[in-house]
């Protein structure tokens, strides 16, 4: 079988990969796919200076477009309507990276696929579909895009996947509630974790010190502002303890993340989204904690074990509904005892009080007691760890993840031709 995968159109896929779930999925999953179930692979993905436009290292073939151009135009285009008060949204438009798909779709002529797989670009579908009409086309939502956005712009991209999957069963869900008909084609596959590589070893010697670790974006909605709070609290009961955050630094674009959302505590954290958003949590910092905190910036996906190895409680304080939340499944492999959030998909990788604790979103003083018992309970932090370890080797191992996809892959490929025939009118007015 060969397989195409499209990246987003800003994600660099060539390892080392950083800390893009999405990359980390393709990279994982792919490498997968090649070894173990004998499967040809393309990556479609931004090309970055110097890089070839095309690679090929074992049966992956890299094929990279250059498109920085099209980002800044985009962006351009974005500051320009927020300035005239028009209500556009460049992301989610039919033209938002057109030259980027349509080389990718007219390539995917050449390639002989079974199936493209196309991470939550909806707008993407149409067109590849126009120029590969008897492809298996998978369309891959990490985000809440497709419910957010208006039914209307969305139904007629969506009718033209084969598959849809959700990263989890509340991603996945609420698609089949915005369209029943479609409901059939909806199916979870939920993101995974290396347990060889993040397996926790006994450390030489015990610390004095309560090593809090947070991994993620810097950003709003993944609740950083709510955790330093919360550490205000820790530190008036532990002194020696340390926080640290691993991860990019800066808040994500609020289109792409609380802008579209009708929650009230997810439009609340909209003021907090602009350049400075960092700088504010440096300036907020009380004195006590300053010299407690660290902020590493973003590290390879490849090197974060041994920080994970350091920690004696790991922190996720997702402020928004998080759709997976892959550094969580990391901790538990390295069994490390979790607090995080209740909310989104969140729910499906935790059983409060057994493989974690969970408090409600943006409640720092609730995020600070969680971590307290932990800390102040040996016992409760090792079960919990050693439940969260059993958990992920069940159900969230990135073997299993690529062994559900290629089922897909199987079923897909058995049916016959999507019943929804494109024709240049009805593609074109989707546009």
């Amino acid at each position: 079988m060969k397989i195409a995968f499209v990246s987003q159109p800003w994600n660099e896929v060539t390892p080392p990969v950083l800390s893009s779930s999405i990359v980390i999925w393709t990279h994982e999953v792919v490498h997968r796919l090649v070894r173990t179930h004998d499967c040809d692979v393309v990556i479609y993905s931004k090309q970055i200076p110097f890089q070839p436009r095309t690679e090929k290292n074992d049966r992956i073939l890299y094929r990279r477009i250059r498109n920085d151009w099209q980002g800044a135009l985009y962006r351009l285009f974005d500051k320009v309507s927020k300035t005239m008060g028009w209500q556009w949204r460049s992301f989610s438009s039919s033209i938002y990276y057109l030259p980027y798909i349509l080389h990718i779709a007219y390539d995917l002529r050449q390639q002989q696929c079974d199936v493209v797989h196309v991470h939550n670009m909806s707008q993407f579908v149409p067109i590849i579909r126009q120029l590969n009409p008897h492809i298996k086309i998978v369309l891959h939502m990490h985000c809440e895009w497709l419910t957010q956005l208006h039914p209307t712009q969305i139904k007629p991209r969506i009718q033209q996947a084969d598959l849809v999957i959700g990263c989890s069963e509340f991603i996945t869900h609420n698609i089949r509630q915005q369209f029943p008909p479609l409901a059939s084609r909806c199916h979870t596959v939920w993101n995974g974790v290396d347990p060889q590589r993040f397996n926790r070893r006994d450390r030489a010697t015990e610390s004095s010190t309560q090593n809090l670790l947070f991994v993620g974006r810097i950003s709003p909605e993944k609740g950083t502002h709510i955790l330093l709070q919360a550490f205000e609290k820790i530190v008036t009961v532990y002194p020696n303890a340390r926080l640290t955050l691993v991860g990019s630094i800066g808040a994500s674009p609020v289109e792409f993340t609380v802008g579209l959302s009708q929650d009230s505590i997810d439009r609340a954290l909209i003021p907090l989204y602009s350049k400075q958003y960092f700088a504010q949590l440096q300036q907020s910092l009380a004195p006590s904690i300053a010299n407690r905190v660290v902020f590493t910036g973003a590290i390879s996906h490849s090197n974060l074990m041994e920080l994970y190895q350091d920690a004696d409680v790991f922190v996720y304080p997702s402020v928004w509904n998080e759709p997976f939340g892959i550094p969580i499944v990391e901790a538990m492999a390295a069994v490390l005892p979790v607090v995080s959030t209740r909310s989104g998909g969140i729910v499906e990788i935790i059983t409060s009080g057994k493989t974690g604790l969970l408090v409600e979103r943006n409640n720092a003083s609730a995020l600070a007691t969680a971590i307290l018992r932990l800390l102040a309970d040996a016992e409760l932090r090792t079960s919990i760890a050693k439940a969260g370890r059993r958990q992920v080797l069940e159900q969230f191992t990135w073997d299993r993840v690529a062994q559900d996809v290629l089922h897909h892959y199987q079923q897909l490929c058995r049916q016959e031709p999507t019943s929804i025939k494109p024709h240049r009118s009805r593609v074109m007015a989707n546009w």
